[in-house]
C-alpha cells in the first residue's frame, strides 16, 4: 500500500504550494490563477497576498505523475490573506493553553475521515534573522555539534545556545502548536509534519527579492554557515518536540541537498521555498514512509 491507496489532505502555509505544484494545475480550483500577479514573488505566488480561502477546502484530482502520488487530494490552503492565527495561546499557572479559533476549526472540519493529512504549516518565522545580515557579527555552535559548521573567528561574538535556543524556540512555537492542535483535533488520523527546505548557499542569484528587497540591499545576506545553522535549529526543534508529541516529521530528501547540506539550486522557488521538482521528491519520501508502516 503506498499514498495513491489513501485518502490524503493538506494543510499548509506557503511550504504546501511546492505539493501542489508538484501535482499539476490547482489555481484555478483555489481561485489564484486569475488573481494579481505581486512582481515582488515568482508565478508561483500568484494571488498569494490578494485570496483568503477562508478555511474552505478545495478538492484536486490528482492526473497522471511521474510519481505515486494521491489520487486526490484535501487542500486548505492558508494564503498571507488568510484572516487570522489558527491557534490562540495563553500561559495559565506556568502551563500553555491552546485554543482552536474559527479558521482552524473550519479546516479540521474538512479534514475528517481521511486516512493521512500532510501538514505544511508555518516554515518562514526565521526568514528575518538568517537572511538579512543587519546585526554586528556573530555565530553560535550548531545543536548537532557539526564540525563542518564552526564556530567563525574573531572578531565574531561566539552567543550563548541557551540565548539561541530561546530565539529558535519563539520561532518554532508556532508550528509545535498548530501541529500539536491538528492531530489532537484529528485523533484518528495520521497527520505527518513536512520540514520546510534548508537555505540556498548563494540567495543573492534570486532575482526576486520578495518583501526584503530593501532591506537586503541595504545589509546584505547572512553568511551561508549561519543561515543554515538558523535552519538545522528550527528544522531539530521542531521535529523533537513534534515526534515527542507522536507525530511524524517528514525531514529534508537527501537528494534534495547539496554536499554542504543547502538546498539545491534547481529545486529552489524564491529565497525560501522549494518548488514542483522539490515538491515531487517530498510526494516520493511520504509515499515510502506510507509503505515503510504497513
Amino acid at each position: 500500500m503506498g499514498i495513491s491507496d489513501l485518502r490524503v489532505g493538506l494543510i499548509g502555509h506557503s511550504h504546501a504550494v511546492c505539493l501542489l505544484d508538484a501535482l499539476g494545475n490547482w489555481r484555478d480550483q483555489a481561485g489564484l490563477s486569475t488573481a494579481a500577479q505581486d512582481r515582488r514573488y515568482s508565478e508561483a505566488f500568484r494571488g498569494w497576498f490578494d485570496v483568503d480561502l477562508g478555511g474552505n477546502a478545495f478538492t484536486l484530482a490528482v492526473g497522471r505523475t511521474s510519481f505515486r502520488a494521491p489520487a486526490e487530494l484535501v487542500t486548505c490552503l492558508l494564503t498571507a490573506k488568510a484572516s487570522g492565527d489558527l491557534i490562540q495561546s495563553r500561559d495559565i499557572g506556568g502551563l500553555k493553553q491552546v485554543r482552536a479559533t474559527p479558521l482552524f476549526a473550519r479546516c479540521v472540519e474538512q479534514l475528517r475521515n481521511i486516512d493521512i493529512v500532510v501538514s505544511a504549516l508555518h516554515g518562514n518565522e526565521a526568514a528575518n534573522v538568517s537572511l538579512i545580515d543587519n546585526h554586528p557579527s556573530y555565530d553560535f555552535a550548531p545543536y548537532d555539534d557539526n564540525d563542518a559548521l564552526r564556530l567563525t573567528p574573531p572578531p565574531s561574538q561566539p552567543i550563548d545556545r541557551r540565548h539561541i535556543a530561546r530565539w529558535v524556540d519563539s520561532f518554532a512555537q508556532p508550528a509545535i502548536l498548530s501541529v500539536t492542535a491538528l492531530q489532537q483535533s484529528l485523533p484518528s488520523t495520521r497527520v505527518v509534519h513536512v520540514l520546510p527546505p534548508p537555505p540556498l548557499e548563494d540567495p543573492s542569484q534570486v532575482m526576486r527579492r520578495e518583501v526584503l528587497e530593501t532591506l537586503l540591499a541595504h545589509h546584505g545576506f547572512v553568511r551561508p554557515s549561519l543561515r543554515l545553522k538558523w535552519s538545522l535549529a528550527y528544522r531539530a526543534r521542531v521535529q523533537t518536540a513534534l515526534e515527542a508529541q507522536g507525530i511524524q516529521v517528514m525531514e529534508v530528501p537527501h537528494a534534495a541537498l547539496t554536499a554542504g547540506g543547502f538546498l539545491r539550486k534547481d529545486l529552489s522557488e524564491g529565497l525560501t521555498h522549494g518548488n514542483g521538482h522539490y515538491g515531487a521528491m517530498i510526494w516520493e519520501a511520504l509515499d515510502r514512509l506510507v509503505g515503510s508502516a504497513q
